[in-house]
């Protein structure tokens, strides 16, 4: 526990007293009255001072502080490197970026000039799911800072984190929820997190007194971003009540439900008889999501993914239930949603190296710590090199070498995955160039392109940028995409797809036949090659349906006029069967382990040599 948590009541108290004492100083009330809130002060918490000390790091600032009003105060989330003298300013600047709802420079660029103990200030809102403002990110320097549009757009991304955090099962008691009184009027108007708290803790007094159980449903929407794809916006109001009627069949009377984020909501069951009855109510609630919503005349399909956790057995307070609850819904939505589980301790281990290695991980991108490995592409009529994969690669210090599998779905989830995907085309397009300048032949080089990419508005003028800026001629580049990252908007990706192949670049679809496929997608792509994910070379030789599938692909494939690319090839025995199919490459350990960008140079050197002579 960092001493700026366990001493920033008293801290707050020395503040007040000496504002007390100034007769022309403002007070608490006064601070916060342009937004409703008197300014007051609470411990922060783990997560948000682990936060604090990072954003305090990435800027090289001595003071960051993440501020968010709850009830009649303003509650210190985390804080690094704030004392006594200090914090009447900061509090003062903080109200200011909340009533200006804007970003705020002191100086320049803001209303607010630079105190007396503080010779700079950056301050940018937080906000809720409805885009409210509902604390701020603030950093400070005693003297002055240049801040530029670097530094600008790092703070933007280090707000979007928060606002993550804020509204993630992991922070659930950071969150200002809705409060209202009345479930019957829609989402909007569902009990707040005072109240859910309130109610939980009159639950476990009588769970003491009576005996029972009081459990803790955390309710996470699948595929929500789809509903939104389908009824618009616009209308999502309308869905979200539809959303409200079924919880409310579900879960049964006598329940208290909280909307938690755009899609979370936690229902509060204060005296079930024994876990059957617990067991009952996600049943129920998971069977009112199979019917399909209908808004408006359009119907959507949506499911419910779930999380339990019971007092007393799995925590004695609203903050530990919640967090336990949300390790089981993570489980539930890993195995693919439409499901309940209870929280053990396993996953609570789980979920906070989670959170661990959520944080190393965004300081890794911020440092450059990533880095790029090249696997080659070896064709099978000729065995030459026809290109290679770039592979991101992160090893830390203290989780050690981190799995792609593992880190990139976190990226997704932590919304780092763009300036990860960014950097890796960047990086892996000088790298193909250096490497031709040098009289070294390899090929096309193959990128991964996430979905947060392809779907990016700005995604292929960034791509051409990137070609410019590396002087990486477009044939000379390969951008790979799942099949998965074409469920949101294919007509959007098929536009950013057909300008970039004007300019030369080839696409491919990588790990074919795991993810949602609809062969029309073949067919309406400008896609050059699929790549046969490496889960069916694996078993090939085992396992005759695995064969059967690599065969039909191939086929289909070949029907279609496109190259097929077989990953994960290990043995002779796959690489002979696969030439007797009629794959048109392979790329695996037989032929090279991913390699460092000097070791695969060192490689080509060798081959070009051993051509030369």
């Amino acid at each position: 526990m960092t001493p700026v948590k366990t001493n920033i009541v008293r801290l707050a108290e020395q503040a007040h007293s000496a504002s007390v004492a100034n007769e022309n100083a403002e007070t608490s009330a006064d601070r916060g009255a342009d937004y409703g809130a008197e300014l007051s002060f609470k411990p922060g918490e783990d997560h948000f001072e682990r936060l604090a000390a990072l954003a305090a790091d990435i800027f090289d600032m001595p003071i960051a502080t993440f501020a968010v009003a709850e009830g009649s105060g303003l509650c210190f989330k985390g804080a690094s490197g704030i004392d006594a003298a200090v914090l009447p300013s900061l509090t003062d600047f903080i109200a200011q970026v909340m009533r200006n709802d804007e970003m705020v420079l002191a100086p320049p660029g803001g209303e607010a000039g630079p105190t007396a103990e503080l010779g700079f200030l950056a301050g940018l809102p937080l906000r809720d799911s409805a885009g409210r403002p509902l604390g701020a990110v603030a950093l400070a320097d005693r003297r002055n800072r240049r801040f530029g549009g670097r530094e600008r757009e790092r703070l933007e991304r280090l707000a979007a984190i928060a606002e993550q955090e804020l509204w993630r099962p992991t922070a659930i008691p950071s969150q200002v929820a809705n409060s209202g009184d009345s479930a019957q009027e829609g989402l909007g108007e569902l009990g707040g997190l005072t109240h859910f708290r309130n109610q939980l803790r009159a639950a476990a007094g009588r769970s003491d007194r009576d005996g029972g159980l009081a459990a803790v449903l955390l309710i996470g929407l699948d595929r929500f971003e789809l509903m939104y794809n389908v009824v618009g916006r616009g209308d999502s109001d309308a869905a979200y009540s539809l959303v409200a009627e079924r919880l409310l069949a579900g879960s049964g009377p006598g329940t208290t439900i909280t909307r938690l984020g755009v899609d979370q909501f936690v229902v509060l069951i204060p005296a079930a008889r024994d876990l059957n009855q617990v067991i009952g109510a996600a049943q129920r609630i998971l069977a009112a999501f199979a019917r399909p919503l209908e808004v408006k005349g359009r119907e959507t399909h949506l499911t419910a993914s779930i999380g339990i956790s019971v007092y007393p057995f799995d925590g004695a307070d609203a903050e530990t239930l919640l967090t336990q609850s949300s390790a089981a819904l993570f489980r539930s939505q890993r195995e693919g949603g439409d499901r309940y589980h209870f929280c053990t301790p396993d996953m609570k281990r789980a979920a906070d190296e989670r959170f661990e290695l959520d944080l190393a991980l965004r300081k890794a991108v911020e440092r450059g710590e990533l880095e790029l490995v090249y696997q080659p592409k070896v064709t099978l009529k000729d065995r030459r090199i026809s290109g290679m994969e770039a592979l991101a690669r992160w090893s830390h210090e203290g989780f050690g070498s981190v799995p792609p599998e593992k880190f990139i779905p976190l990226a997704e989830q932590a919304q780092c995955i763009g300036p990860i995907g960014d950097w890796a085309l960047r990086t892996a397009c000088r790298q193909a160039q250096a490497w031709q300048d040098a009289g070294l032949e390899v090929g096309c080089i193959g990128v991964n392109i996430s979905s947060h990419q392809l779907h990016d508005p700005g995604f292929a003028a960034k791509v051409e940028q990137i070609l410019d800026e590396s002087h990486l001629e477009g044939h000379r580049l390969n951008l790979e995409i799942t099949e998965s990252s074409l469920i949101r908007d294919v007509g959007a990706a098929i536009t950013s797809m057909q300008r970039l192949t004007e300019r030369g670049v080839s696409f491919s679809i990588d790990d074919f036949g795991t993810g949602y496929s609809s062969l029309s997608y073949l067919t309406r792509l400008p896609i050059e090659a699929v790549k046969i994910d490496r889960s069916f070379i694996a078993k090939m030789i085992s396992q005759q349906s695995d064969a059967a599938i690599v065969q039909a692909v191939i086929a289909m494939a070949g029907k279609l006029g496109l190259k097929v690319v077989a990953e994960g090839v290990e043995t002779p025995q796959q690489l002979a069967r696969l030439k007797q199919y009629n794959c048109d490459e392979v790329q695996g350990f037989l032929y090279s382990e991913p390699l460092p960008a000097d070791d695969m140079e060192a490689l080509l050197q060798r081959i070009a040599e051993a051509r030369s002579n």
